[in-house]
């Protein structure tokens, strides 16, 4: 059986995902959601775990498919990869600071960007959804700072960005004449000892029902997440057609998919159908009903 057929899995370094791989998040998926508090947890757990003799961490399982693409597509996974590129990015802004410009390059090409030969520009590792991406890659990837944020998720980003770059800078402010090794060390243990469970999947059917395997336990993802990935699942072959019918919901609503209303509406609609439903049984009755 081809390998390309199988399902893949590994476990590798965050950083290697984002040096190894092209990267792109679903239109569809949500934006970046991860508040300050997230990120400083992110943040003090890796920097914990930096100081072990060895220095380990495990950031769970990344979901990813690379059906049509050349690039792999992130059913799960967006937020660690994003906030770590995030990182990345805080730290060769520190190099550049420092004036240390030749390790700031080795960075930026090696985990941020790549150069593009068929468009001759340089091309995010990591692009994120449609709301995001444009934001993303020129404040974060490029490092544009004139790039204001016109949405709650760009300031998301850049709280991200401001963080971890006033706790990078610290550290390297604490460490003196051993700046250089501190950040070394750094891109050492992302790419190295940060370690993630990275499935790979034929198809993105494949990649929802996985998803779904992977939090049917989960307490973070709403109802509309769980549907979401279950109607993609089952797509099959018309994945493209539940895909564009999802967004044209979403869109005659005015709201995304992590908005309550959302989930207030489904609620709704299926009560007009089926008859009154809470809404913690919302998504177990639509799963139950026959196709």
């Amino acid at each position: 059986m081809d390998a390309t057929s199988r399902i893949q899995f590994g476990l590798r370094g965050i950083a290697t995902e984002l040096k190894e791989r092209l990267l792109a998040v679903p239109v569809y998926q949500r934006s970046f959601a991860w508040t300050k508090e997230q990120v400083a947890e992110f943040w003090t757990d890796l920097r914990d775990a930096l100081s072990n003799d060895p220095p380990e961490y495990f950031l769970g399982t990344i979901v990813l498919t690379r059906a049509g693409s050349n690039k792999a597509t992130v059913i799960d996974g967006q937020q660690r990869l994003a906030t770590t590129a995030i990182l990345i990015a805080a730290i060769r802004d520190e190099y550049r600071a420092r004036g240390d410009d030749k390790r700031a390059k080795i960075v930026q090409d090696d985990f941020l960007s790549t150069a593009d030969l068929t468009t001759a520009t340089d091309v995010a590792k990591i692009q994120l959804n449609s709301d995001d991406c444009r934001f993303f890659e020129q404040r974060i990837v490029c490092g544009v700072v004139t790039e204001s944020p016109t949405k709650q998720s760009h300031q998301l980003i850049l709280d991200a960005y401001n963080y971890v770059r006033e706790e990078v800078t610290s550290l390297c402010q604490a460490a003196g004449k051993a700046w250089e090794k501190q950040l070394t060390a750094w891109i050492s243990f992302l790419r190295d000892a940060a370690m993630a469970m990275v499935l790979t999947v034929p198809t993105d059917a494949d990649a929802y029902l996985i998803f779904e395997t992977l939090n049917d336990r989960g307490a973070d993802l709403t109802i509309a997440d769980l549907l979401k990935n279950y109607l993609f699942g089952r797509a099959g072959t018309k994945l493209d057609a539940v895909r564009d019918g999802w967004m044209q919901v979403l869109g005659a609503l005015d709201i995304s998919a992590e908005n309550a209303l959302f989930t207030t509406f489904l609620r709704h609609y299926w009560s007009s159908k089926h008859g009154a439903i809470r809404e913690r049984e919302l998504y177990k009755s639509i799963k139950s009903e026959p196709s």
